[in-house]
C-alpha cells in the first residue's frame, strides 16, 4: 500500500492480482468512492459480487455476521496471514490493525475485529463505504489462504455473495431460459404428462421463456418420429429455440442387456439426434449427449453444432472441454438425493429441511463460475431444477424408503409458510443458476392436466406451469435474493406465540390509562399534618382517671332510672 496526503484527499492505492485482470483500487476518501483501474491478466481472484452487495444494499443487510463472517471465519480453522507475510497470524478476532486506515476510518478509530465492524457501523462511526473495504481485505486473506484454490469449485463462497473475477470463455450459446418437456414422449416418475398445445408455447413466451429441452430416448426416436417433429413445428411457430437431449434408453438399465449392444443403440441414438437437429438448424440450437466420448461422433457430422456434454459435480474439479469448439458441459443438480436432503418425519422437520436448502441455494453459484473461470468451459444447469425437496414421486416404487416424509404434503398446500419459503427457494436457485453463462432448464412444463393456483400434489413442485400459477415465478427481486439468509421461522410455521403488551407511552409525569387509552394526570393534595396538641391542664393522669369513672357511673345511673322505667320507690324498698 502507498500513503499519500494531497489536495485534502486521503489516497490509498492497492494493486490486486486477479487472472482476467491485473487492478489498481483507488480510494478516494472525500467522496467514498472505490475507482478500479484495469491494466493487465493474471490470475483468478475472489471478490464481493458489487451487483449484489454495495453501498446502497449494505444497509438492507439483516445480519452481516451470519451472511458474511459465518463464512469466512470458519475457513482454515479461523485463521488467515497476509502476503506478504509480516510476521502475524490473524483472524476474526484479530483483524490487522492497518486495514482500518486503509479502508479510509479516522478519528482514531481502530477495527480491531468482526464484531467491531458490525457495532461500529451501526452506531454510525463508519460508512459503508468503509465497511465494504473492510470486507474486501477479509475476503481476499481468506481466500488467499485457502489451500488449492484452483481445484476447489466451492473455494470462493460466501453464501452466494462473492463471484470469481475473470473473463468468461466465449460461447455462441448464452442466456437460455428452457423448460424440459418431461413426460411429453416417454412416461416420467408421475406419468405421462398432459400433451403439449399451441396455447402451452404462448404460455412459455409470456413467462420468458426462450427454449425448450426435449428429452429423446431410442425408444421415442423411433416409435414418436411424428410427435418429435411436430413439437419442433410448434416451437418454430412461436419463435422458440430447442435442445435435443439424448436420455438412456430402457435396455441400458436393464442389467443382463449386453454392454456392446447397449453402447451401438447409444452411438446409433446420438447419431439420430445429429441428423435431427440438422434439418432442423433453424429451430434447434444444440443437442445434449450422455458421454464425451461420443463428441467426435458427433463433429464427424455437424463441426459447428453446439454440444452439451452431461456432466455431474464430481466432474467440476477436473473438467476440460479445451480440446474442442462449441462443446459445454450440462450439469443436473439435485436437492432430493440423500437422506440428508429427504428425511423427515415431522411438520417441524419437513419445514426445517426446506429452510436448509433455501439457505444453501446461493453457494450453487460458486461450482458454476469455478467451472467457467478456471476451465473455461461455459455451463447449462439441464436438471434438477425445481422445487422438489423429497422423492415422493416414488413411493410406490420398491426403491422407495420411507423416513416419513411423504405423510404431511397436506400441510403445505394452502400455508403461507411454505408459500413464502418456495418463493425463496426459487427465488435463491434462480439467482444461482443466472450465473451458469449457457442457461438453464426447468425440471418440467406440465405434470397434471390440474389448472390450480396452489401446489396441490408432489409433481407440481416439478412443473414450471404449475410453479407459476402458484405465482412462485417469476421472480421479482432476483438481484436482492441472497442478501440476506432466509428467515429461520421454521418451528412455528404458520402458527404464532400468544401476544403479549408493550410498553406503554411516556406519559411525563402522568400515566397511561389502558382503559381510556390515553395520558392520565393527577396533581394530588398536599401532604395531611397532625392536628395541634390541646394545652395541658396540669391535671395528673389519676385525678383525671377518677372524674371520668365518676361521671360515667352518672350516666349509667340515670338511664337506668329513666330510660328503663325502675322508680325510686323500688330502688329504695
Amino acid at each position: 500500500f502507498f500513503f499519500s496526503l494531497k489536495a485534502f484527499s486521503f489516497l490509498v492505492d492497492c494493486s490486486l492480482q486477479t487472472k482476467s485482470v491485473f487492478e489498481l483500487y483507488h480510494f478516494d476518501f472525500i467522496d467514498n468512492k472505490r475507482r478500479k483501474v484495469i491494466i493487465m491478466s493474471s490470475t483468478t481472484r475472489c471478490i464481493f459480487d458489487s451487483n449484489i452487495i454495495n453501498e446502497e444494499t449494505l444497509p438492507e443487510m439483516s445480519n452481516l455476521a451470519l451472511s458474511v463472517f459465518a463464512s469466512l471465519c470458519g475457513r482454515n480453522r479461523g485463521a488467515f496471514v497476509l502476503d506478504p507475510p509480516d510476521g502475524q497470524t490473524y483472524g476474526c478476532l484479530n483483524l490487522p490493525t492497518s486495514w482500518s486506515e486503509a479502508s479510509g476510518i479516522t478519528d482514531g478509530i481502530v477495527i480491531q475485529n468482526s464484531d467491531n465492524i458490525t457495532k461500529t457501523y451501526a452506531a454510525g462511526n463508519i460508512t459503508a463505504t468503509q465497511v465494504l473495504n473492510l470486507l474486501d481485505f477479509m475476503n481476499d486473506a481468506v481466500y488467499g489462504s485457502s489451500a488449492n484454490v484452483q481445484h476447489d469449485p466451492y473455494a470462493c463462497n460466501v453464501n452466494g455473495l462473492t463471484t470469481l473475477d475473470c473473463t468468461l470463455p466465449k460461447s455462441t450459446l448464452s442466456g437460455l431460459k428452457s423448460v424440459t418437456l418431461d413426460g411429453v414422449l416417454s412416461p416420467a416418475p408421475w406419468g405421462m404428462s398432459p400433451p403439449l398445445t399451441s396455447t402451452d408455447f404462448d404460455e412459455m413466451q409470456e413467462l420468458g421463456l426462450t427454449t425448450i429441452q426435449i428429452p429423446i430416448s431410442q425408444n421415442s426416436m423411433e416409435s414418436k418420429q411424428a410427435e418429435i417433429e411436430e413439437i419442433l413445428g410448434m416451437a418454430k411457430d412461436a419463435g422458440m429455440t430447442v435442445i435435443l437431449q439424448q436420455i438412456p434408453s430402457a435396455m441400458k438399465a436393464n442389467k443382463h442387456n449386453d454392454d456392446d449392444i447397449v453402447e451401438v443403440v447409444e452411438v446409433e441414438l446420438v447419431d439420430s439426434l445429429t441428423q435431427l437437429a440438422l434439418q432442423y438448424t433453424d429451430t434447434v440450437v444444440a443437442i445434449s449427449i450422455l458421454s464425451s466420448e461420443d463428441i467426435d461422433t458427433v463433429r464427424a457430422a455437424a463441426p459447428d453444432l453446439p454440444m452439451l456434454v452431461s456432466i455431474d459435480a464430481g466432474d467440476l474439479s477436473t473438467l476440460d472441454f479445451s480440446d474442442y469448439s462449441n462443446v459445454y458441459a450440462s450439469l443436473e443438480v439435485n436437492h432430493a438425493h440423500v437422506i440428508a436432503d429427504i428425511a423427515s418425519s415431522t411438520s417441524v422437520e419437513d419445514r426445517s429441511k426446506l429452510f436448509y436448502h433455501e439457505s444453501t441455494s446461493c453457494i450453487l453459484r460458486s461450482p458454476i463460475e469455478f467451472s467457467q473461470c478456471v476451465h473455461q468451459t461455459p455451463i447449462f444447469i439441464s436438471g434438477g431444477f425445481d422445487l422438489s425437496i423429497d422423492d415422493c414421486l416414488f413411493q410406490d416404487t420398491s426403491d422407495f424408503s420411507d423416513y416419513g416424509q411423504c405423510d404431511r404434503f397436506d400441510e403445505t398446500v394452502d400455508s403461507p409458510w411454505w408459500h413464502e419459503h418456495r418463493q425463496s427457494f426459487m427465488s435463491r436457485q434462480l439467482f444461482a443458476f443466472e450465473q451458469a453463462q449457457v442457461g438453464w432448464s426447468f425440471s418440467a412444463w406440465k405434470t397434471s392436466s390440474k389448472s390450480s393456483r396452489s401446489i396441490s400434489e408432489p409433481s407440481h413442485l416439478l412443473g414450471l406451469a404449475h410453479v407459476a400459477a402458484a405465482g412462485l415465478y417469476p421472480v421479482s427481486n432476483l438481484t436482492g435474493a441472497c442478501l440476506n439468509p432466509p428467515p429461520p421461522d421454521f418451528t412455528l410455521g404458520d402458527e404464532t406465540l400468544s401476544p403479549t403488551p408493550g410498553p406503554p407511552p411516556d406519559c411525563g409525569n402522568g400515566w397511561w390509562n389502558f382503559t381510556t387509552n390515553e395520558c392520565s394526570y393527577w396533581i394530588p393534595p398536599p401532604v395531611p399534618t397532625c392536628a395541634p396538641a390541646p394545652e395541658s391542664s396540669g391535671t395528673s393522669p389519676m385525678v383525671a382517671g377518677l372524674v371520668g369513672a365518676a361521671v360515667m357511673g352518672v350516666v349509667v345511673f340515670c338511664t337506668m332510672v329513666y330510660g328503663m322505667g325502675y322508680s325510686r320507690r323500688r330502688i329504695s324498698g
